[in-house]
């Protein structure tokens, strides 16, 4: 059974946030809100590393015209982007 926890984080710069519970359900489905996690300009490499020393692992690399983004899954495997 997960641990139920609660996690806030404050947008430097935006005056917004972002609180997150657990719950102790398993993920079933998609998810149905997906995250964007933007880097500082020149920073991706080593934010990437960051979170795949917290937990997270690469799903897929794209590098297309519009941009370059990495999909990747938490370590209870909701996907995100990091950009």
């Amino acid at each position: 059974m997960r641990t139920t926890r609660t996690t806030r984080s404050a947008v430097r710069g935006r005056g917004g946030g972002c609180s997150c519970s657990g719950v102790p359900e398993p993920k079933t489905v998609k998810n149905r809100l997906h995250i964007d996690v933007h880097s500082a300009p020149g920073q991706r490499d080593g934010e990437e590393a960051r979170l795949v020393e917290l937990g997270a692992r690469v799903v897929r690399t794209f590098d297309e015209r519009g941009g370059s983004w990495v999909v990747m899954m938490d370590p209870e495997d909701n996907e995100f982007c990091l950009s």
